[in-house]
């Protein structure tokens, strides 16, 4: 009988190939050279946010807590005009910036001319796109109103006297 080589495939069709390991790739893709030159530098700052006790102070005394709930409120109204209606069904918005575009076209680049009713759609289809775009950027504004004061948990990193842990700190003298 002859000998097989450790290499030779098995004749048997129920058993499955083996396949020659690959080699693993050693030149990592430029967004694996990215991803790891963000962790150096991320690890090479060693930076941990520190609550500050001016701050916590400050927001206890003034902040409402409610008012994240408002952004909540702004983000849904935002949703409501940038959000799916449904299962494939993109928002109204971006139809009418479609037809927009397509009225545009034919009116500036291939020279057509407008029905009357076209023009009123055109009107309609500008104004309510802007109404809606002010919505978006009102309520985008009302929620970085909220955040914007949040920061002021963190005070300034280069004092350290400034860290707290928590709101039991806030009787603690500066």
């Amino acid at each position: 009988m002859p000998k097989k080589k450790k290499n030779d495939e098995s004749k048997n069709p129920s058993e499955p190939k083996s396949k020659s390991p690959r080699k693993k790739k050693t030149i990592p893709s430029e967004f694996e050279s990215h991803i790891f030159e963000t962790r150096e530098k991320e690890e090479s700052l060693n930076w941990e946010p520190n609550l500050s006790k001016k701050g916590l102070r400050k927001l206890a005394e003034d902040y409402e807590t409610m008012d994240l709930l408002g952004a909540v409120d702004s983000l849904d109204a935002i949703r409501y005009l940038t959000g799916d209606q449904g299962i494939n069904m993109p928002p109204q918005l971006r139809f009418d910036l479609m037809e927009l575009h397509s009225l545009m076209f034919r009116l500036l680049r291939e020279g057509g001319k407008l029905s009357k009713k076209e023009k009123e759609k055109l009107f309609d289809l500008i104004e309510s796109t802007e109404d809606d775009i002010y919505t978006i950027i009102e309520n985008a504004e009302k929620i970085m109103k909220i955040l914007r004061p949040l920061y002021e948990l963190f005070g300034d990193p280069d004092n350290p006297k400034d860290n707290a842990s928590g709101l039991e700190d806030l009787n603690d003298e500066d």
